[in-house]
Formats: structure tokens, sequence, C-alpha cells
């Protein structure tokens, strides 16, 4: 059994997205309509120190989460596509959502929040799910 801050250290990227898209989802809903391109330079930031933790030392492959996520050397690779995607995404956008004036504070924070999506997918282990409704079906 692994200790919470094991899995936690290994789940930064995540934990870090989904905190900054929490945050700035307040930020937004408080300050309406003034200071929408903070939030996406701030979703910017945010996306670019998820990347940084993926360089942190860790230990080769750990499998956390009652199996159910994997961390490994293939999966931090993955992350940091799909990380630079979301991050190349959010830059190019930021111009033609200006110029359509439909830059709202709601874009990068749905950025974010699918970028966590991603990067939870990539760790998931599907043989943990398959061996759960094999047990519950004997």
């Amino acid at each position: 059994m692994n200790s919470l801050s094991f899995a936690l250290a290994h789940t930064l990227p995540e934990l870090i997205l989904a905190g900054g898209a929490l945050v700035l989802l307040m930020m937004g809903a408080y300050k309406g309509a003034k200071g929408d391109w903070i939030i996406s330079e701030l979703a910017i930031a945010i996306l670019g120190v998820a990347f940084l933790t993926l360089f942190t030392k860790l230990d080769g492959k750990a499998i956390i989460w009652d199996g159910a996520f994997v961390d490994d050397a293939y999966g931090r690779f993955m992350k940091g596509l799909a990380l630079i995607g979301a991050l190349v995404s959010l830059l190019l956008s930021r111009e033609y959502m200006a110029r359509e004036k439909i830059d709202q504070f709601e874009f990068p924070v749905l950025i974010l929040l699918s970028t966590t999506g991603m990067l939870m997918l990539i760790s998931a282990r599907f043989t943990a799910i398959l061996s759960g409704w094999a047990c519950s079906a004997i």
C-alpha cells in the first residue's frame, strides 16, 4: 500500500490543473466581464507549471490509487504532448477570441479541465476496472 504523499506526488500535474481551474473559475465568476485576459494568462502559466512538474525526479513506474492509476515514462511523455497541445491551443486562440469579441473566461477554464481529463485518461489502468468486473461477476 502506498502512502498518500507518494500518490499525490505522482498525480501532481493533474492536481495543479484541477486546482488551478477551480481558482480561475472562481476568479472569473467574481470579476465578471472585466479581466478576462488575466485568466487566459494565468491558464497558460498553470499549463506551463504542470508541464514542468513532469520533469520531477520520481521512481520509474508507480501504480497508485488501488491500481487504477499508472505513472511511468511513457505516460509522462504522452502527458507532455497533451499539455503542449493545450498550451499551443490557448496561445493560438487568444487573438481569434479577442478579434471575434467572444473572449470569455470560461474558455481557458474549459481547456484546463479538459486537459485534466486527458491526463487522467492517459494514466488510467483499464485492467483494474476489468478485474473489478470479473470479481463481481463471480
